[in-house]
């Protein structure tokens, strides 16, 4: 009978070993599973988003797999415009913004839109990062529920062309397709600028609505754009950005070694995107155009300088004056973000 007991006794202590053994394992593996964070670009994985990739490539390894991006492309989630609420409502966890389909929710960030307020990449992308931190630019997120990651330019926006033009007065014939402050320079200067969506712009040129576009060069040639044109007007007018933000409960819920690592590659992004710029993307691009024979047009320095004086500082005073009426101290933030430019030597 005691012989009995005991193994009755040994019988449960094993099963209950094993009981916690496995609620162990399990306890162990979902431990072990990483955090899974949706990120959303509406537009198509490419040359937009290669600083991006390799952000979350690198915080995936640096984070030693406690936490994974879910990456989704293409717009299932809404549209560019809807981003910053659809970031507000965590439709997903963080995803790409833009203060030039954003204007009115992200009306700090316009000032990087201004035109010719540089022509340096690397200068450009290191000052938006600056600003980006600055507290006028966090406050904005905050009050969008959102936190600001990282943020990162495409190189300078130029002209596309039918037409071969060399001065103001031999664009002034032209409709050409522009938006943000490139739109706002050319009116200034006394151009014709229409509104057309990129998607549209294709069958825009083909049927003759618009004679050229203001675009980024590396970006036109993703869309096949160096296909419809034959020119290329070497007038860099402002340099298209993109601002990384995350919702903020998204943000607080991560532990803090994790928030750590995002910033550290973070901060490593401005180098990274100017490298990949200027010694890929845009080499590459350019000899597409070449390679179908689009010709480049340079023009001369005066003539970029008349462009400058008419489309520039004009249009700087009256974003201060709109962002003024706006309750920003519009003259503040574009001498801080000219500050930024100066420092890193744009």
């Amino acid at each position: 009978m005691k012989q009995n007991r005991t193994w009755a006794v040994v019988s449960v202590v094993a099963v209950l070993g094993l009981l916690l053994g496995s609620l162990g394992r399990q306890a162990e593996a979902q431990a072990e599973k990483p955090i899974e964070l949706i990120y959303h670009f509406p537009l198509a994985q490419g040359t937009n988003t290669g600083v991006v990739q390799w952000w979350m490539d690198e915080v995936e390894k640096r984070a030693q797999g406690k936490v994974k991006f879910k990456r989704v492309w293409g717009g299932a989630l809404g549209k560019l415009p809807e981003q910053p609420t659809n970031i507000r409502g965590r439709v997903f966890d963080l995803g790409n913004v833009s203060a030039v389909y954003s204007p009115g929710i992200l009306a700090v960030e316009t000032v990087t839109t201004l035109p010719f307020l540089s022509d340096n990449l690397r200068a450009v992308q290191k000052a938006q990062y600056d600003f980006m931190k600055s507290k006028v630019v966090q406050g904005q997120y905050a009050a969008l529920n959102a936190q600001p990651l990282l943020t990162y330019t495409n190189e300078a926006l130029e002209v596309i062309s039918y037409v071969r033009a060399t001065t103001i007065e031999e664009l002034k014939p032209l409709k050409i397709r522009a938006h943000g402050g490139a739109a706002d320079a050319l009116t200034a200067a006394g151009l014709t600028s229409v509104g057309i969506g990129w998607g549209e712009l294709p069958a825009a040129f083909e049927r003759r609505v618009v004679d050229a576009a203001v675009v980024p060069i590396v970006s036109a040639r993703d869309s096949g754009f160096h296909e419809l044109t034959k020119y290329v007007l070497r007038v860099p007018i402002y340099y298209f950005s993109w601002t990384v933000a995350i919702n903020l409960q998204a943000w607080n819920a991560l532990p803090k070694d994790i928030q750590r690592v995002m910033l550290e590659v973070a901060a490593e992004t401005p180098n990274k995107n100017a490298d990949l710029f200027e010694q890929k993307y845009i080499p590459e691009a350019w000899a597409d155009f070449r390679k179908v024979g689009v010709q480049e047009v340079t023009w001369s320095g005066k003539e970029l300088a008349k462009f400058r004086a008419l489309g520039g500082e004009p249009v700087w005073n009256a974003w201060v004056k709109d962002m003024t009426a706006k309750g920003h101290d519009g003259r503040r933030i574009l001498d801080d973000y000219r500050a930024l430019l100066t420092k890193h030597g744009g």
